[in-house]
């Protein structure tokens, strides 16, 4: 389907426009369940609390890990029609899962061929990765098991926020900063080609360096990126000024559900991060294939209806986006990991 990055990275940005044949990323939810508690993030929330400390349909609860066939039955899937990135993480850490670099090994080993001249001569193929990218996302806390895994990705995202101690504490509640500066290191040395440190900016750490201090630590081995702070603990408050997602006028079109799946720990199927609590179901990948779901008619209706700024057919999560992806603000502009240079976007 996508032959190389380029073509794959094309796809992505044409897809605000021209909705792809197939998803272009399925998150895949390792893990409904966190080791941190950081007071920007849903985790700590008390009604996602209430939400996720329910019971799925199937009578188990909804905070779980996903059982090791299941994500290599969507492994499977994805790669047959052609799905070129996966991402292993959504509400939860997903080093956190047993087999996590079971996993994601498993897909880094699928091979697909392409035809770059004849393709009726099977001596001009070359045999390339199944997947073009796959996507880590981690806080770094994690043991020893799970850097097989990290070391499989082709893009490696520590979401660390401060390198300073006294600010870390604050931030990622729970953590130990020493152990994700391990973490950090040790992939460095062993040699991922992709490695980001990641920091979401806050009214905590904004008079921070953050990117002289990253570089100082581990130097052109890392890239530095940042986002500004989108609270989602209702009970919080750590944007910094200048965080406009307030007035209907900034919306626009979420390109989310023209570009990704995303697949509970249950299986159901989800068409954006956001949908925290669960409120958009456009599919089950127990009773229906990706591509069944991907041209759904709940998909299909969802991006009508969010094209065309139907707010009345909008869900509360839509109304109430928690994504920049939403809001037309330059803080969407930093979604998609730009790497900073020098400084940040303070």
């Amino acid at each position: 389907m996508y032959n190389n990055y380029t073509e794959y990275r094309e796809a992505w940005a044409k897809a605000e426009t021209e909705t792809p044949p197939v998803p272009l990323n399925i998150d895949l939810e390792l893990a409904s369940t966190c080791n941190l508690r950081c007071p920007f993030c849903f985790i700590p929330d008390p009604k996602f609390e209430t939400f996720i400390s329910q019971k799925a349909d199937d009578g188990k609860p909804l905070r779980r890990l996903m059982p090791k066939d299941v994500a290599f039955k969507i492994i499977d899937e994805a790669f047959q029609i052609g799905v070129p990135a996966l991402k292993f993480n959504w509400r939860g850490e997903s080093t956190l899962h047993p087999h996590y670099s079971e996993i994601v090994e498993y897909a880094r080993l699928k091979k697909r061929k392409i035809y770059p001249e004849d393709p009726r001569d099977p001596l001009a193929s070359i045999e390339v990765r199944g997947f073009i990218e796959l996507l880590a996302n981690t806080n770094a806390n994690c043991s020893g098991k799970s850097l097989g895994g990290l070391m499989a990705t082709t893009k490696c995202m520590i979401s660390l926020d401060s390198m300073v101690p006294e600010t870390y504490v604050q931030m990622r509640v729970g953590g130990d900063l020493e152990k994700a500066k391990d973490t950090i290191t040790t992939l460095a040395e062993l040699g991922h080609p992709n490695l980001w440190v990641r920091r979401v900016l806050s009214k905590a750490n904004q008079g921070e360096d953050f990117f002289a201090l990253v570089k100082a630590q581990w130097g052109d081995a890392v890239k530095v990126s940042e986002h500004h702070c989108f609270d989602r603990n209702e009970k919080q408050s750590h944007e910094i000024s200048g965080c406009d997602h307030d007035e209907f006028q900034h919306r626009r079109y979420c390109v989310y559900p023209s570009q990704r799946l995303v697949i509970t720990s249950a299986g159901m199927a989800y068409p954006c991060c956001i949908d925290l609590h669960e409120t958009m179901p456009v599919g089950d990948t127990r009773k229906q294939g990706l591509l069944e779901i991907w041209n759904g008619k709940p998909m299909q209706e969802l991006r009508e209806n969010l094209k065309t700024k139907n707010v009345k057919a909008w869900s509360e999560t839509c109304r109430n986006c928690q994504s920049w992806m939403s809001y037309d603000a330059p803080q969407r502009n930093f979604v998609q990991d730009v790497e900073l240079q020098k400084g940040g976007i303070a």
